[in-house]
């Protein structure tokens, strides 16, 4: 069974926490996704860390830098798990699951 990752990896902010950072194989739920920042969060931190220094770029987001990675070290049964089989969240306002599913 694949170790589950639930909501809390994340400062408020979306910064990660040292002592938990998901990984590519693990399932990362999130009970509470609301606009599903927290599932974007991890999405983004492990293409980050599975990319080579020439798939890392550095983005200005809002006025803020920030680092993003390709995933170009990713195979490909890697990145279809990562897309169809490693995150998943819920809501219990119907309007933030329908926001999730077309932000998807």
């Amino acid at each position: 069974m694949k170790p589950i990752v639930i909501l809390g990896i994340f400062n408020a902010d979306t910064t990660y926490r040292a002592d938990r950072l998901p990984k590519i194989g693990e399932t990362i739920y999130d009970p509470a996704a609301g606009t599903a920042g927290f599932l974007v969060a991890a999405y983004n931190h492990i293409r980050l860390a599975n990319s080579s220094p020439g798939g890392i770029q550095t983005v200005e987001v809002d006025g803020k830098q920030q680092t993003r990675g390709l995933g170009d070290k990713l195979s490909a049964a890697q990145v279809s798990a990562l897309q169809n089989r490693t995150f998943f969240g819920n809501d219990v306002d119907p309007k933030m699951v329908r926001l999730q599913a077309w932000l998807r």
